[in-house]
């Protein structure tokens, strides 16, 4: 039979031919539950995240969901189904790395949808940075042309990128950020304020979750000679 409203009636005749009638009317629906979820990050940093969802069809009436590690089908009368309260579902990790977790829905009838895949990496640590130095740690310069190397590693979600600062401080905007090469080569620098004197260069490194780890080194600029 299809969905839809059902109706029943009830008849009861007696013996000298009196009949009474009581009808009686149910919502069939054998359908599951539709659902659009939004694409969750590929890395997070956070210890939780609010996924957003939609639901399609007739499937707006209240719903029920179940998160599990695996993709075994739950129970319907399982004690760990959640009443959907809104558009998103939250999510909580307890541990960094490579997480994976599957969503299921439930409607009122008990018809359930096929089970979601999430996936992300979750990576709270920002990168190590072992090693900075300016012209390979020499304490004076004559001109302000430089040249710079480091040494860091991510075991996370990897070095995204990275920028340098003399005011020590972090970059106001996405461009500022320069794409991050896994290179062993110097990086060639050039002071913005070419005033002698001592000068700082902080390097800010940034993986791909959104961590970001930073060092300073310094380096005397003199190109006056001798009086």
């Amino acid at each position: 039979s299809s969905d839809g409203d059902k109706t029943l009636i009830l008849f009861v005749r007696d013996y000298a031919g009196n009949i009474a009638q009581q009808l009686q009317s149910i919502q069939l629906d054998q359908t599951g539950p539709s659902i659009v979820l939004e694409q969750i990050p590929s890395f997070l940093n956070s210890d939780n995240y609010s996924l957003p969802l939609s639901l399609t069809g007739d499937d707006s009436e209240v719903l029920y969901y179940f998160l599990n590690s695996d993709n075994n089908t739950p129970e319907l009368n399982e004690p760990n189904w959640i009443l959907l309260t809104s558009n998103s579902i939250e999510l909580n990790f307890e541990k960094e790395g490579q997480l994976r977790s599957y969503l299921w829905l439930k409607d009122l009838a008990g018809n359930l949808a096929a089970p979601q895949g999430i996936s992300t990496l979750v990576d709270r640590t920002p990168p190590s940075i072992n090693s900075f130095t300016i012209n390979n740690g020499d304490n004076f310069t004559n001109s302000s042309e430089i040249i710079l190397s480091w040494q860091a590693s991510d075991n996370g979600s990897g070095i995204k990128d990275f920028f340098l600062s003399e005011t020590n401080t972090e970059p106001t905007s996405e461009e500022e950020w320069i794409t991050y090469l896994e290179t062993t080569e110097n990086y060639p620098y050039s002071f913005i304020d070419e005033q002698d004197g001592l000068k700082s260069l902080t390097l800010y490194l940034r993986d791909f979750a959104g961590n970001i780890q930073s060092i300073q080194d310094n380096i005397s600029l003199d190109t006056q000679g001798p009086e």
